[in-house]
């Protein structure tokens, strides 16, 4: 039998060691972002920390579908097709909230944000009262739509 996995375990331990430097990498990238900032305030360290993060995940895209979902789709368009997403943006386009450029992707941030703040309420069990995670939300989404 060929040991494919020559230094690790298992399979689960190689993708465990996969996964650790692929967030790692994206950690790294955003502390040397935030140290580097042109100015120490606020609003600069998180462009600056954003904008690593985002760019970091965008590199290492497939690799990131593929760890921690299972499958690299063959497109984006593949990965496409919330509905939930699709109303917010028709939704900030109708009311002039965001404009054709950018609905789309503020609808998505929107509702992501909003899923992975409700599951990481959900993991530290502070989904009641639901007021924080309510305020979190919100607050995030009006930021979110002063850019659309």
């Amino acid at each position: 039998m060929c040991r494919v996995y020559h230094h690790f375990a298992s399979k689960d331990d190689l993708i465990g060691a996969v996964e650790q430097r692929f967030t790692t990498a994206i950690r790294d990238k955003a502390q040397t972002a935030c140290s580097g900032a042109d100015a120490p305030g606020l609003q600069d360290v998180l462009a600056s920390w954003t904008t690593a993060v985002v760019n970091a995940y965008l590199d290492e895209l497939a690799l990131h579908d593929a760890l921690f979902y299972g499958w690299a789709p063959a497109s984006r368009q593949a990965a496409s097709g919330n509905v939930l997403i699709d109303d917010l943006r028709q939704l900030l386009l109708d009311t002039g909230a965001a404009g054709e450029a950018t609905a789309d992707m503020v609808a998505g941030f929107i509702v992501g944000g909003i899923t992975n703040a409700v599951d990481r309420a959900v993991l530290a069990s502070h989904t009641e009262p639901r007021g924080p995670v309510i305020a979190v939300a919100v607050a995030c989404t009006a930021g979110a739509v002063a850019v659309g």
